[in-house]
């Protein structure tokens, strides 16, 4: 410890302020608020996954988007994926559950053994039927919950300026709880770019000049509740710009370069971190987990706000049904039951519709579902069914 009390650099009074200080944009941006407010189990989760290799893609999520929509697409006579079809009302009962939901300006009906819902556990009370009637105890820790908003705001610049890092973290000298948490470079794993290898040293450069620099901006838990209209988001976006300005230009400066700012692009994503709070893990978690009749649940709410919660949370969901409906019916909807290899899927859609559905990084399970959907012109077959083989 003696090197660490001696570092210039380190408040003598008060030697973990800048850890303390670190851990807290950490926690904001995974986890949607500071330390003092989040589960210790949730953030020793984020901070060990953190530590070990990371990996990622050029298009992020979007690439787990595509592995599951291409190993799907492996069962076309097997599975329908509808996107663009909000569901108005979601009903269940011990044997069934029917689903309504628009398209095109017109409603339909879906009837199933069971359902997944994927969306925010903060819209179940709006969506399914006399939810807080059936399901007083989930309505109870629901209402508890708190969630916030995020921006992503992606700043086009003239030329490759910052080539240090893929993800930087910051923390102004004058902090405000309204400040971003941290930047990463956006074309850093574009295969033309490369992670810039061989050109951190700015002695050679990309064949273009186009740079994008993508922060992450999680906003104030008080701002929640206060409307995220257009004026607001644009606000966000104007001064988490100018934040970094104030940080990473002496840094791009000092490299004999200038920030150039050509154009920047908001992106709201509206009640898309829940708060992990103290005993969400261990107390809230495990009674939402539990099913409504027959309706499960798959929400990274479930756990901590990340795509692989949101990606374990769809794979038990499914495995629950599938052990359900095998115990209560072998044979149904004209398939035999199996345990499945991949048991997750998504619409590729800021749609919400219970049996797959994409909000901010949740996806939903691909459950064994045999259902009709009917109109006065059309019947449809719905079957979501990852692994399962055709009945003899």
């Amino acid at each position: 410890m003696d090197w660490f009390q001696k570092d210039p650099k380190v408040d003598v009074n008060d030697p973990m302020i800048e850890v303390i200080h670190f851990l807290n944009l950490y926690s904001r941006s995974a986890l949607g608020t500071t330390l003092n407010n989040v589960s210790g189990l949730a953030f020793a989760n984020f901070f060990a996954s953190e530590i070990d290799t990371r990996y990622t893609g050029q298009y992020g999520t979007g690439d787990v988007v595509s592995a599951l929509k291409k190993r799907l697409s492996e069962f076309p006579q097997l599975l329908t994926i509808k996107t663009l079809a909000p569901v108005a009302k979601l009903i269940s009962d011990p044997n069934s559950v029917t689903v309504t939901y628009v398209q095109d300006g017109l409603a339909f009906e879906a009837k199933a053994e069971a359902a997944v819902f994927a969306a925010p556990l903060n819209v179940a009370s709006k969506v399914i039927d006399r939810f807080p009637e059936i399901a007083p105890e989930h309505h109870r820790l629901i209402e508890n919950m708190q969630y916030a908003h995020y921006s992503v705001h992606n700043v086009f610049v003239k030329g490759h300026v910052f080539r240090d890092s893929y993800d930087t973290w910051l923390r102004a000298s004058d902090p405000l709880d309204t400040d971003p948490t941290d930047f990463i470079i956006g074309r850093y794993q574009d295969p033309n770019i490369n992670g810039y290898l061989g050109m951190r040293n700015f002695e050679s450069n990309p064949v273009d000049d186009y740079g994008i620099i993508t922060i992450y901006h999680p906003l104030p838990l008080a701002e929640v509740g206060k409307g995220y209209r257009d004026e607001v988001s644009i606000l966000a976006a104007e001064n988490a710009t100018k934040r970094i300005e104030q940080q990473l230009g002496p840094l791009v400066k000092a490299a004999g370069l200038d920030l150039k700012i050509e154009l920047i692009e908001t992106n709201r994503w509206p009640y898309s971190i829940h708060i992990a709070s103290p005993g969400h893990i261990e107390k809230a978690a495990p009674l939402l987990t539990i099913p409504v009749n027959r309706i499960y649940f798959a929400s990274n709410n479930l756990g901590v706000p990340s795509v692989e919660e949101a990606l374990y949370r769809g794979k038990v969901s499914a495995d629950q049904i599938l052990e359900a409906l095998k115990n209560q019916m072998p044979y149904f909807g004209g398939v035999v039951l199996e345990t499945p290899k991949l048991s997750m899927a998504e619409s590729i859609s800021g749609d919400c519709f219970p049996l797959y559905c994409r909000s901010s990084s949740v996806l939903a399970a691909a459950v064994v579902i045999s259902s009709r959907l009917t109109d006065k012109y059309r019947e449809y077959r719905l079957e979501a069914i990852s692994a399962a083989r055709p009945f003899p």
